[in-house]
Protein backbone atom coordinates (compact mmCIF):
# COMPACT_ATOMS: atom_id res chain seq x y z
CA UNK A 1 0.00 0.00 0.00
CA UNK A 2 2.82 2.39 0.74
CA UNK A 3 5.43 0.99 -1.67
CA UNK A 4 7.76 0.21 1.21
CA UNK A 5 6.64 3.00 3.56
CA UNK A 6 4.92 2.01 6.82
CA UNK A 7 1.16 2.15 6.44
CA UNK A 8 -1.62 -0.26 7.31
CA UNK A 9 -5.35 -0.56 6.94
CA UNK A 10 -8.04 -2.45 8.74
CA UNK A 11 -10.83 -3.40 6.37
CA UNK A 12 -13.88 -5.60 6.32
CA UNK A 13 -17.61 -5.74 5.73
CA UNK A 14 -19.42 -2.55 6.69
CA UNK A 15 -21.56 -4.21 9.36
CA UNK A 16 -18.42 -5.54 11.05
CA UNK A 17 -16.32 -2.41 10.65
CA UNK A 18 -19.06 -0.24 12.17
CA UNK A 19 -18.79 -2.26 15.39
CA UNK A 20 -15.45 -0.56 15.95
CA UNK A 21 -16.57 2.85 14.75
CA UNK A 22 -18.42 5.79 16.23
CA UNK A 23 -21.81 5.19 14.58
CA UNK A 24 -22.99 2.29 16.72
CA UNK A 25 -25.06 2.01 19.85
CA UNK A 26 -23.42 -1.33 20.62
CA UNK A 27 -20.26 -1.91 22.59
CA UNK A 28 -17.20 -1.29 20.43
CA UNK A 29 -15.48 -4.59 19.67
CA UNK A 30 -11.99 -3.53 18.63
CA UNK A 31 -9.61 -0.69 19.23
CA UNK A 32 -7.51 1.02 16.62
CA UNK A 33 -4.03 1.99 17.71
CA UNK A 34 -2.72 5.46 17.03
CA UNK A 35 0.92 4.73 17.87
CA UNK A 36 1.99 6.25 14.57
CA UNK A 37 -1.09 8.44 14.20
CA UNK A 38 0.88 11.60 13.52
CA UNK A 39 3.08 10.02 10.86
CA UNK A 40 2.21 11.32 7.42
CA UNK A 41 5.00 9.82 5.30
CA UNK A 42 3.25 6.48 4.92
CA UNK A 43 -0.06 8.14 4.11
CA UNK A 44 1.57 10.33 1.47
CA UNK A 45 3.18 7.22 -0.02
CA UNK A 46 -0.20 5.45 -0.03
CA UNK A 47 -1.79 8.37 -1.88
CA UNK A 48 1.03 8.28 -4.45
CA UNK A 49 0.55 4.52 -4.90
CA UNK A 50 -3.20 4.96 -5.45
CA UNK A 51 -2.51 7.71 -8.01
CA UNK A 52 0.03 5.52 -9.82
CA UNK A 53 -2.47 2.67 -10.05
CA UNK A 54 -5.16 5.04 -11.33
CA UNK A 55 -2.95 6.65 -13.97
CA UNK A 56 -0.64 3.83 -15.08
CA UNK A 57 -0.41 0.04 -15.15
CA UNK A 58 2.49 -0.78 -12.81
CA UNK A 59 1.67 -4.49 -12.57
CA UNK A 60 1.41 -4.86 -16.34
CA UNK A 61 4.70 -2.99 -16.73
CA UNK A 62 6.44 -5.22 -14.20
CA UNK A 63 5.07 -8.37 -15.83
CA UNK A 64 6.19 -7.27 -19.32
CA UNK A 65 9.63 -6.08 -18.23
CA UNK A 66 10.15 -9.14 -16.03
CA UNK A 67 9.26 -11.49 -18.89
CA UNK A 68 11.76 -9.68 -21.12
CA UNK A 69 14.43 -9.94 -18.43
CA UNK A 70 13.82 -13.66 -17.85
CA UNK A 71 13.94 -14.36 -21.58
CA UNK A 72 17.17 -12.37 -21.90
CA UNK A 73 18.88 -14.03 -18.92
CA UNK A 74 17.87 -17.51 -20.03
CA UNK A 75 18.92 -16.83 -23.63
CA UNK A 76 22.31 -15.55 -22.43
CA UNK A 77 22.77 -18.69 -20.30
CA UNK A 78 21.81 -20.85 -23.28
CA UNK A 79 24.27 -18.99 -25.53
CA UNK A 80 27.01 -19.47 -22.93
CA UNK A 81 26.18 -23.18 -22.57
CA UNK A 82 25.31 -22.90 -18.86
CA UNK A 83 21.50 -23.03 -19.08
CA UNK A 84 21.43 -26.05 -16.73
CA UNK A 85 23.35 -24.05 -14.11
CA UNK A 86 22.03 -20.47 -14.32
CA UNK A 87 18.35 -19.72 -14.87
CA UNK A 88 15.89 -16.93 -14.16
CA UNK A 89 12.73 -18.48 -12.76
CA UNK A 90 9.52 -17.37 -11.08
CA UNK A 91 6.79 -14.89 -11.76
CA UNK A 92 8.00 -12.22 -14.19
CA UNK A 93 7.54 -9.41 -11.65
CA UNK A 94 9.46 -11.32 -8.96
CA UNK A 95 12.19 -13.37 -10.60
CA UNK A 96 14.91 -15.23 -8.79
CA UNK A 97 17.92 -16.90 -10.29
CA UNK A 98 19.13 -20.43 -9.82
CA UNK A 99 22.83 -21.03 -9.51
CA UNK A 100 24.01 -24.62 -9.67
CA UNK A 101 27.46 -26.15 -9.42
CA UNK A 102 29.14 -28.51 -11.88
CA UNK A 103 27.11 -31.45 -10.50
CA UNK A 104 23.88 -29.51 -10.97
CA UNK A 105 23.34 -28.93 -7.25
CA UNK A 106 22.30 -25.54 -5.81
CA UNK A 107 25.45 -23.80 -4.64
CA UNK A 108 26.08 -20.79 -2.42
CA UNK A 109 29.65 -20.52 -3.74
CA UNK A 110 28.42 -20.35 -7.34
CA UNK A 111 25.68 -17.93 -6.29
CA UNK A 112 28.33 -15.72 -4.72
CA UNK A 113 30.39 -15.87 -7.88
CA UNK A 114 27.40 -14.85 -9.99
CA UNK A 115 26.52 -12.00 -7.58
CA UNK A 116 30.15 -10.86 -7.56
CA UNK A 117 30.30 -10.73 -11.34
CA UNK A 118 26.95 -8.91 -11.55
CA UNK A 119 28.31 -6.31 -9.12
CA UNK A 120 31.35 -5.83 -11.33
CA UNK A 121 28.85 -5.11 -14.12
CA UNK A 122 27.09 -2.47 -12.02
CA UNK A 123 24.12 -4.59 -10.99
CA UNK A 124 23.28 -5.17 -7.32
CA UNK A 125 20.64 -7.68 -6.44
CA UNK A 126 19.96 -10.92 -4.64
CA UNK A 127 17.34 -11.63 -7.26
CA UNK A 128 15.83 -10.06 -10.37
CA UNK A 129 12.84 -8.29 -8.81
CA UNK A 130 11.52 -5.81 -11.35
CA UNK A 131 9.72 -2.56 -10.55
CA UNK A 132 7.56 -0.33 -12.70
CA UNK A 133 10.41 2.18 -12.65
CA UNK A 134 12.88 -0.14 -14.42
CA UNK A 135 13.48 1.12 -17.94
CA UNK A 136 14.60 -0.68 -21.08
CA UNK A 137 18.07 0.75 -20.41
CA UNK A 138 18.03 -0.81 -16.92
CA UNK A 139 17.15 -4.18 -18.41
CA UNK A 140 19.94 -3.89 -20.97
CA UNK A 141 22.46 -3.00 -18.24
CA UNK A 142 21.35 -6.05 -16.28
CA UNK A 143 21.56 -8.31 -19.31
CA UNK A 144 25.01 -6.91 -20.18
CA UNK A 145 26.14 -7.71 -16.62
CA UNK A 146 24.71 -11.24 -16.90
CA UNK A 147 26.47 -11.80 -20.24
CA UNK A 148 29.75 -10.60 -18.71
CA UNK A 149 29.29 -12.84 -15.63
CA UNK A 150 28.62 -16.05 -17.52
CA UNK A 151 32.14 -16.67 -18.93
CA UNK A 152 33.54 -16.52 -15.39
CA UNK A 153 30.74 -18.82 -14.19
CA UNK A 154 31.52 -21.20 -17.04
CA UNK A 155 35.19 -21.17 -16.06
CA UNK A 156 34.22 -22.23 -12.52
CA UNK A 157 32.02 -25.01 -13.89
CA UNK A 158 34.87 -26.30 -16.04
CA UNK A 159 37.20 -26.26 -13.02
CA UNK A 160 34.54 -27.83 -10.81
CA UNK A 161 35.08 -25.12 -8.22
CA UNK A 162 34.94 -21.38 -7.56
CA UNK A 163 38.40 -21.52 -5.96
CA UNK A 164 40.56 -18.64 -7.10
CA UNK A 165 37.60 -16.81 -8.67
CA UNK A 166 35.86 -15.42 -5.59
CA UNK A 167 37.07 -12.15 -4.08
CA UNK A 168 35.74 -13.15 -0.65
CA UNK A 169 33.99 -16.00 1.06
CA UNK A 170 30.71 -17.44 -0.24
CA UNK A 171 27.45 -15.96 1.01
CA UNK A 172 25.63 -17.98 3.64
CA UNK A 173 21.93 -18.61 3.32
CA UNK A 174 19.89 -16.39 5.65
CA UNK A 175 17.55 -19.22 6.58
CA UNK A 176 19.51 -22.17 7.85
CA UNK A 177 19.01 -24.66 10.64
CA UNK A 178 22.44 -24.25 12.24
CA UNK A 179 24.79 -21.29 12.65
CA UNK A 180 27.32 -22.87 10.30
CA UNK A 181 29.06 -21.66 8.16
CA UNK A 182 29.15 -18.38 10.10
CA UNK A 183 29.42 -19.66 13.68
CA UNK A 184 31.84 -17.60 15.75
CA UNK A 185 34.05 -19.18 18.37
Amino acid sequence: MGNGFPVSALAGKRELMELGGLRTERERVFLLSSTHGAEVGGLAAFRAVVAAYRETDPIGTMERQGARLAEGVNAAARDAGVEQHVRAIGRPSCLVFETRDAEGEPSQAYRTLFLQELLLGGVLGQSFVITAAHTDADLEQTLDAVRAALPVYSKALEAGSTDGLLHGRPVAPGHRRYAEPRRIG
